[in-house]
């Protein structure tokens, strides 16, 4: 199923491309509350946003190659399919979506829009972050029910 595997390889590269094109402006602390919105704002320095979108890169090129060979992917989609790699996994996905969302938040403030856009992204943002993660977390107590289950 060499779908899977590309698509891991595309969002990875997807990833990688926004973390390269975004630049801090200087002298911004990393992790403050806004006044105005009273929303947190956090912005890492331009050298964590290269070295993830570096990992990301390289993991997307991982992804890639292996796609190209039947016996090197059923051994890669054996490990991603684990169950047990599942929570590690949403580990970082929930990582990555906070510290983008939060990203995007804070681009969102140093334009100045109407309240109604920040607080429409801001708590949107957080309640999609929610839904994802009761789905998540649901479906993977199925899949752990269905392989305790002979």
């Amino acid at each position: 199923m060499p779908n899977r595997i590309v698509t891991f390889a595309v969002l990875l590269f997807s990833f990688a491309v926004i973390l390269f094109s975004f630049k801090p402006p200087e002298g911004t602390p990393v992790a403050s509350i806004n006044g105005q919105f009273h929303v947190p704002v956090v912005t890492l320095t331009v050298g964590y946003y290269y070295v993830f979108g570096a990992i990301a890169i390289a993991a997307s090129l991982f992804f890639t190659v292996v796609a190209c060979r039947r016996k090197w992917r059923e051994h890669v989609e054996k490990f991603v399919d684990e169950p047990y790699l599942y929570y590690p996994g949403f580990v970082i996905f929930g990582s990555v979506y906070i510290i983008t969302w939060l990203k995007s938040v804070a681009s969102i403030l140093s334009i100045s829009p109407p309240h109604w856009v920040v607080y429409l992204v801001f708590y949107f943002g957080l309640a999609l972050f929610l839904f994802i993660s009761v789905l998540y977390f649901k479906g993977l107590l199925e899949i752990i029910r269905a392989h305790k289950t002979p």
